[in-house]
């Protein structure tokens, strides 16, 4: 996935899609992978409290400090691919996720989905979406887990 114009770029050409793969997997193991997703908190200044319809405590994250939580897309250079900076700080990955146009993209392209994004275990496991196991049983998702957690 690519941004362009603001527009969501998944790579197209199968070529280019076999060629991301391979680049991800030499990168970090996990085969099928065209990015990684997650969400960061920025900070930002409070504010203004008079506004009703956007009131302070939505900004305010459960790190204390008020901030934007901007959720990104990133591939196996680890450059960004998308970007969603819609939501105050109180909103959880999850509750970003539902309404993502990276979701909303990868749901619309089901046919490819041969081709999942990593994300940590703020995220629901998807057919576009690999996240860790919550409780590896054997060797295999143990490594698994630890691959996932390097990319």
């Amino acid at each position: 996935m690519e941004v362009k114009g603001g527009e969501i770029r998944v790579p197209k050409p199968s070529n280019e899609v076999l060629e991301v793969k391979k680049r991800f997997y030499t990168a970090f193991k996990i085969k099928g992978t065209i990015g990684a997703v997650d969400c960061t908190h920025i900070g930002i200044v409070a504010p203004s409290s008079t506004d009703p319809s956007n009131p302070l405590c939505m900004y305010m994250n459960r790190k204390g400090f008020y901030s934007i939580n901007v959720e990104a897309v990133c591939d196996h250079r680890l450059v960004f691919t998308a970007i969603n900076a819609r939501f105050p700080g109180s909103y959880h990955d999850s509750g970003i996720w539902t309404t993502s146009p990276t979701l909303v993209h990868l749901r619309t392209h089901r046919s490819q989905c041969d081709n999942w994004l990593l994300g940590d275990q703020g995220y629901p496991l998807e057919p576009w979406l690999l996240t860790p196991v919550a409780e590896p049983s054997n060797a295999k998702e143990v490594t698994f887990n630890t691959l996932h957690e390097i990319a």
